[in-house]
C-alpha cells in the first residue's frame, strides 16, 4: 500500500490523484490483515491534512479513502481522545457546502456511515442513542 498511498500525496495530476485515491482504497478494504493502529495513526492524520490542501483536487477520492481507513478500524480510542475526529468531521462537514459535486456526495455518504457505525455500536453495547 505505501506506493500507493506515496503517489497519492505526492501526484499533481488530478487523473492520478483520483487513480491512486481508489486504488488505495480498494487496497485497504481488500486486505486480508490491515494494521488499523498504523493506518489510523500515520494515514489518517496526512489524509485529513491532504483533502484539506488547495491543490489536491481529487476531494472526493480522499473522502472514499478516509472511510476506507475508518471501515478497516483506522479510527481507535486514541484518534478519537487526541481530537483526530473533531478535525475530521469538521473537515469532511465542509465539503457539505462545496462546489464540487462529488466532494458533497462523498461527504454525504460519509456522515450517513459514520451515523450508521455508531448506532450498531451504541447497541452492541446495550445503550440508548
Amino acid at each position: 500500500m505505501k506506493p500507493l498511498a506515496d503517489t497519492l500525496f505526492t501526484e499533481q495530476e488530478v487523473n492520478a490523484q483520483i487513480g491512486a485515491a481508489l486504488c488505495l482504497a480498494a487496497a485497504i478494504d481488500s486486505a486480508s490483515d490491515p494494521d488499523p493502529v498504523r493506518l489510523g495513526q500515520t494515514l489518517l492524520p496526512r489524509l485529513e491534512k491532504l483533502v484539506k490542501c488547495n491543490a489536491f483536487k481529487a476531494k472526493s477520492a480522499g473522502v472514499v479513502v478516509i472511510g476506507s481507513v475508518i471501515g478497516a478500524g483506522g479510527l481507535s480510542r486514541t484518534t478519537v481522545s487526541s481530537g483526530g475526529l473533531k478535525g475530521l468531521v469538521e473537515c469532511l462537514l465542509s465539503f457539505l457546502v462545496s462546489e464540487d459535486w462529488a466532494a458533497r456526495k462523498a461527504a454525504a455518504e460519509f456522515h450517513g456511515a459514520a451515523v450508521n457505525l455508531h448506532f450498531r455500536s451504541v447497541q452492541r453495547f446495550g445503550e440508548k442513542p
